[in-house]
Order: structure tokens, then C-alpha cells, then sequence
């Protein structure tokens, strides 16, 4: 490194790094660049407060979940017989894990999955979890990624809609189709080629309409046709017409994680 470096830039570096370790005044000329410790830094007090965590795969053997000290942790989620696991993961998955809190009772658990970027937490305002209206289950923060929106015009049958993201990245689609004078938006799982079904009843006419909507994926799942719109109205008497493309038009793609 150094030999890289000319006398007065390595000069510097070697004051930057020694700073980190001693930072204080003439009373104390090496107190802890933090309230909570006298005395030089730690590395891993060092990694934290620079933004890196602290990697260890055996966290969960040196700690219990509720016991874990504040702090910001790449790891592997191995407190199933504690707290279950959240879905979809399972036991060993690679994690990044952040315990923030006031104090031991306080605390706020956020867990990511490193694989997927699913994000879980837990609060608690008593040792060993719960307290108040708080629980010891998991709460997954639900990821929302806006995939396609209508730009001058709506896509109609036959069209093709070009995605921001693979469909394949989500765990549900979430539509927003027009037709029958409304607007519905619907949700369904992420699955390639989705088909939606739903049904319209209207206000003063006596019908009730079963509307059949079929997608096709293309190009790895980033782009989607309207294949087809399949629409069923049941009158009054009893009877049934069956119509394509009659019209219904998709607004707008989420993709949900």
C-alpha cells in the first residue's frame, strides 16, 4: 500500500487510521470514538461504525435470540426452536441481522434475506419478546415494485406490455384492469402465463358477469401480452352469452415480494 503512496500521503493515512483507534482531547487522549467505552476501539466497533458488519456463522451457539447484543450482523438464521421461521426461509440461510433498542427490553429486531431481499422484524418492549400490543412472530414488510404502467393508452388484447422486472423475481402480480365501466384491481400468483378470474355484478341491470383474462410471458419473463379476455354474462332469465374481447384493458402491473 504504502509503497504506492509519496511521504506525505502516507503520512496522512497512517493519522487517519490512527485517529480512528484515539480520539479525544488533553484530558483524555484515548477515549473511544463512542460513548460506551473507554479506551481504543475495537475492529469490530470499527466495522460497525463505518457501515460493515460483523460476520459470524455461529452467533446463534454464543447467544440466545433475545440475548443477542446490539449490533449489525452478517450470519445465518439458526433460532428456529426460539422463534419458527418465517417463510419461505429455512434453517441456514444466509441473513443480515440488525438489533437496535434502548435496552434489553426494548429492543428491535430487523432480519433480511440475503437471497431474496425479504425483509422480517420483530419489536418487543419486554425481556424475551412481546410486551404491550407486540408479538413474537415475525412481521414480513411487504416489497412493492411497480413492473408496467399505462402510458397514453391502456393495453388492450393483443397487446404486449414491457416490464421493469422479471415476473419470476415476485411472489404475486397485483393488476389493475378497466372494463365494465370500473376499475378492479386483482392479485394473483406470480406464476408464468397467469390466468385471472373474477366476476362484476352490476347495480341495476340483472347480470352478472364472469370475466376470464389470459397472459402469456415472454422473453425471460419481462415482457407480457394480453393474450386473450374471455367474458361470460349470465341474464336474469337464466341464460348465458360467452364473448371475447369485450373490451377490458390493464392500467398497470405491481409486482409483490
Amino acid at each position: 500500500m504504502f509503497e504506492d503512496m509519496t511521504r506525505e500521503e502516507a503520512i496522512d493515512h497512517m493519522l487517519e487510521q490512527f485517529a480512528i483507534h484515539c480520539d479525544g482531547n488533553d484530558q483524555q487522549a484515548h477515549a473511544l470514538a463512542t460513548e460506551r467505552n473507554a479506551g481504543f476501539a475495537s475492529p469490530e466497533t470499527v466495522a460497525q461504525a463505518t457501515g460493515h458488519l460483523i460476520k459470524d456463522n455461529y452467533l446463534s451457539e454464543k447467544y440466545s435470540f433475545w440475548n443477542i447484543p446490539f449490533g449489525h450482523y452478517a450470519t445465518v438464521w439458526a433460532w428456529a426452536d426460539e422463534m419458527g421461521t418465517p417463510d419461505p426461509m429455512i434453517p441456514g440461510q444466509i441473513i443480515q441481522l440488525h438489533v437496535f433498542g434502548e435496552h434489553a427490553q426494548r429492543k428491535t429486531y430487523v432480519m433480511i434475506d440475503v437471497s431474496n431481499g425479504s425483509i422480517f422484524y420483530i419489536n418487543s418492549s419486554k425481556e424475551g419478546g412481546e410486551g404491550g400490543y407486540n408479538s413474537r412472530n415475525w412481521k414480513r414488510i411487504e416489497q412493492v415494485t411497480k413492473l408496467w404502467k399505462a402510458g397514453d393508452s391502456d393495453c388492450a388484447v393483443g397487446q404486449n406490455m414491457n416490464l421493469t422486472a422479471s415476473t419470476r423475481r415476485f411472489s404475486r402480480l397485483r393488476f389493475h384492469i378497466k372494463g365494465l365501466g370500473t376499475q378492479f384491481t386483482l392479485e394473483t400468483p406470480a406464476v408464468d402465463n397467469p390466468v385471472i378470474m373474477f366476476t362484476g355484478i352490476g347495480s341495476s341491470e340483472k347480470s352478472i358477469w364472469n370475466i376470464r383474462i389470459e397472459l402469456t410471458n415472454y422473453r425471460d419473463n419481462v415482457v407480457l401480452r394480453f393474450t386473450k379476455c374471455r367474458l361470460a354474462t349470465i341474464h336474469g332469465n337464466g341464460t348465458i352469452d360467452f364473448t371475447d374481447d369485450t373490451g377490458f384493458t390493464i392500467a398497470g402491473i405491481e409486482g409483490i415480494y
